[in-house]
C-alpha cells in the first residue's frame, strides 16, 4: 500500500523532525540559487527597507578588505541643481575627419558635451617638432567639436607603438639573426642614431630594441636587448626616435644622462605645440575652450616611461629625474603631469580655463584629492565593467559563488565585521571556505561602487571622510579646490556576452536582431552610466566610444557610419534613423535636465525616509544569520535626485540589477529583447524635505518616451509618498510643487583666520529654524543655533573639526550645507573650501 503523506500529517511531522536531526540541509546547488535571482516568494506583498537609505557603515570597508554585503553607494544620498549632471556627459571621439561633422551633431543633440581626443606626441614631425603630421585631419576633427560646442580633452601620450616623433630608415640584412641575438650584419649604418634607432616588429613599442654600438668596419651593430624573434635576411626597416624613452637623470658611475633633460624638454615643446594649436581652433579670449589629460594607462603601452623597458640588462643610475616649484619636489617620469600643469597654468601661455587631469591614475587606486599639484583639476580613472554574468568572478563581474572567487581577500560582513580566516601560506589572502560567499551573476555598470573591490571608486565621491583618510569629494592639497574625479574612458564591455549567445546559443551575428539587442542592452548600461555616475559625484565620463562593434563598446551603431559614407557623409533623415537607442535616450534625458534653472546653483536636499518594496524579489539568498541576510531589491534600489528650479525636481529610480542580462523571461527566443527586461516592480518611495501637498507628479521613462503618471500615496507639507513602476534602468519622477518657494536661500560658509566660521543665507520671508554643525553626513551633535529670522542673515560658528559640516533647517525646508573643514588634521588630510 502507497502511503500519501499528506494524508497523514503527524507522520510527515515525524520524518521531517528525523531527517533534520539526523543531516544539516544541503545548500542549494549553484543552478538553483542562480535560478532564485528575481523570483517572488508567492506569499511576501511587501516589505520595508530596515536600515537607513543612507547607511555610512556601507562604505566602511578598510583597505585591502572587501564586501560581498556593504555597497558604498548606499552610505549618502546627495540632490544637485540640474546642471550638474548637463556638464556629465562625455565620448571618446575616434571618428574619421570626414565623419566628425555629423557625428558631432548628433552626439552633442543627446547632451554630449565633452569629448575626448588623443593627439600623441608621436604625431609631430620628426624634423619638425613644432609641427602636427595630421594637422589638416585633426584641425578638422576640433572644428566639428568647436561647431557644435562640444569641449575636447585632449589626450597627451607617449604610447609606445609610436611615442615621440620617429622616422623610418631602410637597410639590409645581410645574415640572418636568431632569436636572443644581439647583434646584427647591415649593409650600412649612415643614419644611425645610437640609443635612438632600433628595429620594429620585435615588441609592442617601436624602436625595440635599440642600436647601442656600432662597429664601422663590419656594420655590426650591438642592440640593447636581444632580440625577441627572428629576423631574416633582406630588407630591414629601422626606426628612429627623435628622443630616448624617459630614464635617469644621472648615470650609476656618476655621468650625467644629457639625454633626459632632451626627453623632458621635447615633452614641454610638444605641450606648448598641441595647446596653440588646439586653443587657436576651438579658444577664444577668455577660455581655451578644452582641458588635458596627461597620459593613458599604464597597462597599455607605457614603456616609454621606463627606459629600461629597452635595455636588457638595465643601466642603473643614481639620481632620478626630479621636478622642484611651489616648495615642492617629484621625481621619476611622471613629473611630466607638473611640468604640465605649470605650462599651462602660466599667464604667459594664455591658456585660460584649461583643465589639467592625471591620467597615469587611470587603473591605480592611491591618487587622491590631497595629493594634486597645485593648479591640477583632478584625476582620471578607466574602471571597465564587461557584460559577462558567467565567466569566473574577477572582483568586477562574473559568477560569484562559493570557490568561484580567486581573489580571496579579507571581507568585511553585513554588520561591518571581519571575516575569512588568514592564510599562513599567502599574506593577504583568507582560507577558501572561511568566509560566506553569495551566488550571483555580476555584470553591471556600477560594480565599482559596491564593495567587491577594496579601491571602489565611491571612497573617491562620497561627501565624507572613511577608511581612506585621503580619499573623498572634498580632499585638496591645501587651495580649497575639490578635486574633480572623471572617467575619461569607461562602457561595460558586451562582446564576452555576445560571444556567449553565438557559441552557447547559437545566435547569429548577422541577425538584424542581434545588433538591436546589442544597442538595446548598450543604451540600459549608457543611461545607468552617465544618471548614477554623475549623481554619486563624478565630474565628467567620456564613454569609449563613439564608433567600435556593435557587439563591442559601440555607442552609435555601425549602420550609422555605413549609412553616412553611403550618403556621402551628409546628415540626412536616413542617416539620422540609424543613430540607435543609446542616443535618443540620453536626448530625452537632456531635453529633460535642460528644463532647468541654471541659477539654481545649491539644491535643496531630499531625502528616504520610508522605502517599501511590493512583492519583494530576491538578489542572492544569504546564510540566514544577521551577517549575512537575503538580499531584496529594495536593498539596491536607487533614488537619485536633481532640482530643476525652485519648485521642480527630477528624481531619477531604478533597480540597480546585478546583472544587466539576467534572463526575466525565458520564454522569449535569445535574441528577443523582452527577454532581458526587468518586468515592472512597485515601490513607494516617501521623500522628505519636499512640500508634497497639492505637488504634482509625472514620471518618464528615457528609454521609451514614455510618461505616466504615478500613484501619490501620501502628502504632507515637508513630505511626498509616491508608487512608482520601477526597472533596471533610471526613469524619473519629476514632482512640481505648488507652494510657495524655497525658505533657504544664497547658503554660504567661510572659514576665518581665526579658525572660526560663518554662514550666511538669505530668507526671502520671516521663518522660524535651526542650524545645527557637527560630523558628517548627518551635521548634528557639536552645536546648535536657533532663529527667527528674515531676510539676509550670518550665523558665528566657533569652529568646525575636520569633516564636520552645516545643516539649516527653515520652516519646512531643510538646506545641508556640505562644506566640511580642510586645514586641521595631524594626517595632512585637508577637507572642504578655504
Amino acid at each position: 500500500m502507497r502511503l500519501s503523506l499528506c494524508s497523514v500529517p503527524l507522520f510527515c511531522a515525524a520524518l521531517l523532525l528525523a531527517l533534520s536531526a539526523s543531516a544539516p540541509a544541503a545548500r542549494p546547488t549553484t543552478q538553483a540559487l542562480v535560478d532564485e535571482i528575481g523570483t517572488w516568494d508567492g506569499v511576501t506583498e511587501s516589505a520595508e527597507l530596515t536600515r537607513p537609505y543612507e547607511d555610512p557603515i556601507q562604505q566602511k570597508i578598510p583597505f585591502g578588505m572587501r564586501s560581498y554585503d556593504l555597497a558604498p553607494w548606499r552610505a549618502y544620498m546627495d540632490t544637485w541643481p540640474a546642471t550638474r549632471y548637463l556638464r556629465m556627459p562625455g565620448v571618446v571621439f575616434n571618428v574619421a575627419p570626414e565623419e566628425a561633422p555629423a557625428t558631432a551633431q548628433m552626439l552633442f543633440e543627446a547632451g554630449i558635451r565633452t569629448a575626448r581626443l588623443e593627439i600623441g606626441w608621436g604625431n609631430l614631425d620628426y624634423d619638425d617638432p613644432t609641427q602636427l603630421k595630421n594637422e589638416t585631419q585633426v584641425r578638422a576633427l576640433l572644428k566639428a567639436l568647436r561647431d557644435r560646442r562640444i569641449r575636447p580633452l585632449i589626450l597627451l601620450n607617449a604610447n609606445a607603438g609610436a611615442p615621440c616623433p620617429h622616422k623610418s630608415l631602410k637597410v639590409q640584412l645581410l645574415e640572418r639573426a636568431d632569436v636572443g641575438a644581439t647583434s646584427l650584419k647591415l649593409d650600412r649604418t649612415d643614419g644611425i642614431i645610437l640609443h635612438h634607432t632600433g628595429l620594429g616588429g620585435q615588441a609592442y613599442m617601436m624602436g625595440f630594441p635599440l642600436i647601442v654600438g656600432i662597429d664601422e668596419m663590419t656594420h655590426v651593430v650591438q642592440l640593447s636587448a636581444p632580440l625577441n624573434k627572428a629576423v631574416e635576411a633582406g630588407a630591414l626597416d629601422l626606426w628612429t626616435l627623435r628622443y630616448q624613452p624617459f630614464a635617469g637623470a644621472v648615470f650609476a658611475d656618476g655621468k650625467l644622462n644629457p639625454a633626459a633633460q632632451e626627453s623632458l624638454d621635447g615633452w614641454q615643446q610638444y605641450v606648448g605645440t598641441i595647446t596653440s594649436l588646439v586653443a587657436k581652433e576651438v579658444g577664444t579670449a577668455t577660455n581655451a575652450g578644452f582641458d588635458i589629460e596627461v597620459w593613458n594607462e599604464y597597462t597599455f603601452g607605457s614603456e616609454f616611461l621606463n627606459a629600461n623597458e629597452y635595455y636588457q640588462p638595465p643601466r642603473t643610475f643614481s639620481k632620478p629625474l626630479s621636478y622642484s616649484k611651489h616648495g615642492l619636489t617629484r621625481q621619476g617620469p611622471e613629473i611630466i603631469l607638473p611640468i604640465t600643469i605649470d605650462y599651462v597654468n602660466d599667464p604667459a601661455n594664455q591658456l585660460p580655463g584649461v583643465k589639467v587631469l592625471s591620467g597615469f591614475s587611470n587603473q591605480r587606486p592611491w591618487d587622491n584629492g590631497s595629493d594634486l599639484w597645485p593648479g591640477q583639476a583632478g584625476f582620471s580613472r578607466h574602471y571597465y565593467t564587461g557584460v559577462k554574468p558567467f565567466g569566473e568572478f574577477n572582483g568586477i563581474d562574473g559568477l560569484l559563488a562559493p570557490g568561484n572567487d580567486p581573489l580571496r581577500q579579507p571581507l568585511v560582513d553585513a554588520l561591518g565585521n571581519p571575516e575569512g580566516k588568514r592564510d599562513p601560506g599567502e599574506p593577504g589572502k583568507v582560507l577558501p571556505g572561511s568566509f560566506f560567499s553569495p551566488t550571483l551573476p555580476i555584470s553591471m555598470p556600477e560594480s565599482w561602487h559596491f564593495g567587491y573591490k577594496t579601491e571602489f571608486i565611491t571612497r573617491d565621491l562620497q561627501p565624507f571622510p572613511g577608511p581612506f583618510p585621503q580619499h573623498g569629494r572634498y580632499t585638496n592639497p591645501g587651495d580649497g579646490r575639490q578635486a574633480e574625479v572623471w572617467q575619461t574612458e569607461f562602457n561595460a564591455w558586451r562582446m564576452p556576452w555576445a560571444d556567449a549567445l553565438v557559441k552557447d546559443h547559437g545566435a547569429a551575428r548577422d541577425d538584424p536582431r542581434f545588433a538591436q539587442l546589442m544597442h538595446h542592452v548598450g543604451a540600459k548600461a549608457l543611461l545607468r552610466s552617465f544618471v548614477f555616475h554623475s549623481h554619486k559625484g563624478m565630474e565628467t565620463m567620456t564613454i569609449y566610444s563613439a564608433k567600435e562593434k556593435d557587439d563591442g563598446f559601440a555607442v552609435i551603431p555601425e549602420a550609422f557610419f555605413k549609412t553616412l559614407t553611403e550618403e556621402k557623409f551628409q546628415l540626412t533623415d536616413r542617416v539620422r534613423a540609424e543613430a540607435g537607442p543609446q542616443l535618443a535616450s540620453l536626448q530625452r534625458v537632456d531635453a529633460l535636465m535642460r528644463s532647468c534653472n541654471p541659477a539654481v546653483d545649491v539644491a535643496r536636499p531630499l531625502s528616504v525616509s520610508r522605502l517599501v518594496e511590493h512583492r519583494p524579489r530576491l538578489v542572492y539568498r544569504g546564510d540566514g544569520t544577521a551577517a549575512h541576510p537575503d538580499a531584496y531589491h529594495r536593498d539596491d534600489f536607487a533614488v537619485l535626485p536633481w532640482q530643476l528650479d525652485d519648485s521642480r525636481f527630477a528624481v531619477a529610480f531604478y533597480v540597480v540589477t546585478r546583472n544587466i542580462v539576467h534572463e526575466w523571461d525565458r520564454s522569449k527566443d535569445m535574441l528577443d529583447k523582452a527577454r532581458y527586461d526587468m518586468p515592472d516592480q512597485a515601490f513607494d518611495v516617501t521623500l522628505s524635505n519636499v512640500r508634497g501637498l497639492k505637488a504634482k507628479v509625472l514620471a518618464l521613462d528615457p528609454l521609451t518616451g514614455q510618461k505616466f503618471a504615478p500613484v501619490i500615496v501620501d502628502a504632507t507639507a515637508t513630505s511626498l509618498t509616491v508608487r512608482v513602476q520601477s526597472t533596471d534602468y533610471p526613469r524619473f519622477l519629476i514632482i512640481e510643487e505648488l507652494v510657495p518657494g524655497p525658505q533657504i536661500m544664497v547658503p554660504s560658509l567661510t572659514i576665518q583666520n581665526d579658525g572660526s566660521a560663518t554662514v550666511s543665507v538669505v530668507f526671502p520671508q520671516r521663518v522660524s529654524g535651526t542650524l545645527t554643525w557637527g560630523a558628517m553626513p548627518k551635521r548634528t551633535g557639536t552645536g546648535e543655533i536657533r532663529f527667527d529670522a528674515s531676510g539676509a542673515k550670518s550665523f558665528k560658528i566657533a569652529g568646525l573639526a575636520v569633516g564636520e559640516g552645516v545643516r539649516i533647517t527653515a520652516g519646512a525646508d531643510d538646506l545641508v550645507a556640505l562644506w566640511p573643514r580642510w586645514d586641521q588634521d595631524t594626517a595632512g588630510v585637508r577637507w572642504g573650501p578655504k
